[in-house]
């Protein structure tokens, strides 16, 4: 399969909700592919990113789904992202976002691109009025979107209890 039928194929996916970020996107695709589970796949228990081996994802994966090959630029779109790395003994990468979970694509809208309003150079024509209005409908809706992650944290939390007691008693059982 050629690179462009590739990028045709990734772009088409049906499987992820409306009103998620490409390259948030783009990311967990590149995860459920197993094709190359030898260079990215994801944790054991789907919690993480495990990359294994970073020159071959950054010269065979990365300009499949993305429009680079630097390893650099991917790593600063994670962290746009919310994503940490987290330590690890052997020669890894781990990246991990609580909402990014394996087989979780409902929480894939709730990622959002970290603020870059502090980028930006404010405009000096009267529109700072415009701005501050803007922000106050911005502020309430963070506060929304942080009530929501927060009631899908605690539901994923109690899935994760009632299947952890579920296997508990199964064992029990047995």
């Amino acid at each position: 399969m050629s690179l462009r039928t590739r990028e045709k194929t990734i772009t088409k996916s049906s499987f992820i909700q409306e009103g998620v970020a490409s390259f948030i996107r783009k990311t967990y695709e590149l995860l459920e592919e197993t094709s190359h589970a030898d260079i990215v796949s994801w944790s054991e228990d789907g919690n993480f990113i495990v990359i294994k081996d970073i020159q071959k994802f950054s010269q065979r994966i990365l300009p499949i789904y993305f429009k680079h090959n630097k390893m650099n630029s991917f790593v600063r779109q994670l962290n746009m992202y919310n994503f940490r790395k987290k330590r690890t003994m052997n020669s890894y990468h781990v990246y991990f976002n609580e909402l990014f979970r394996k087989g979780k694509t409902e929480l894939l809208p709730l990622i959002k691109r970290k603020n870059t309003e502090n980028c930006s150079s404010p405009q000096s024509n009267g529109t700072d009025q415009q701005q501050g209005s803007h922000s106050g409908s911005m502020e309430i809706s963070h506060e929304v979107s942080k009530f929501l992650l927060y009631f899908n944290l605690l539901e994923l939390h109690a899935q994760e209890a009632e299947s952890k007691s579920l296997r508990k008693n199964q064992l029990i059982r047995s």
